[in-house]
């Protein structure tokens, strides 16, 4: 059975089911596709440092029940020695590096930065066969060590689409 890492933008459309005005489609494509996960028997890992962005925003007791979903349907994968090594060496690898400056500049800040490598150590520390994350920092992190993928499309979103060239 693989594991499959989702990052905080995921588990928040497809788990809070919460997401901005802008990104109302994104619910709907989160919750089909951890649905599929299930059915396909994938495992799917949630890093800790997910879990604590996830439950950042909210009351108590919506929290708390999100809180319980999670442990009870998902691995919650701990920031633990394996993953603090992996992620040095992506401090190493990436730290100055043009990718990680133009992050900067677009107003990723030092702490956001700093929290995607501890996503992708804690995705290869638990062996994931891929994290999925719409986050450019995940993505630049991910690079050759680990596979980053974009939700997939739905099938009618993918009509509506192609709909709109035949016009």
């Amino acid at each position: 059975m693989s594991v499959i890492c989702i990052d905080t933008n995921i588990a928040i459309w497809g788990i809070k089911r919460q997401s901005s005005s802008t990104q109302v489609d994104m619910i709907r494509r989160a919750e089909v596709f951890l649905s599929q996960l299930k059915k396909d028997d994938k495992r799917i890992l949630i890093p800790s440092i997910v879990l604590g962005e996830m439950l950042i925003d909210g009351n108590s007791a919506f929290l708390s029940d999100i809180q319980s979903r999670v442990e009870r349907s998902f691995i919650v994968g701990d920031y633990g020695a394996l993953a603090a090594m992996h992620f040095a060496r992506l401090w190493r690898n990436y730290n100055g590096s043009l990718d990680v400056k133009e992050l900067r500049e677009s107003g990723k800040t030092r702490h956001e930065l700093k929290a995607d490598r501890m996503i992708v150590a804690t995705a290869i520390a638990f062996g994931a066969e891929c994290i999925y994350s719409h986050d450019p920092g995940v993505k630049l992190f991910g690079g050759k060590e680990i596979e980053v993928r974009e939700l997939p499309v739905l099938p009618d979103q993918l009509f509506l689409n192609l709909s709109e060239f035949s016009q």
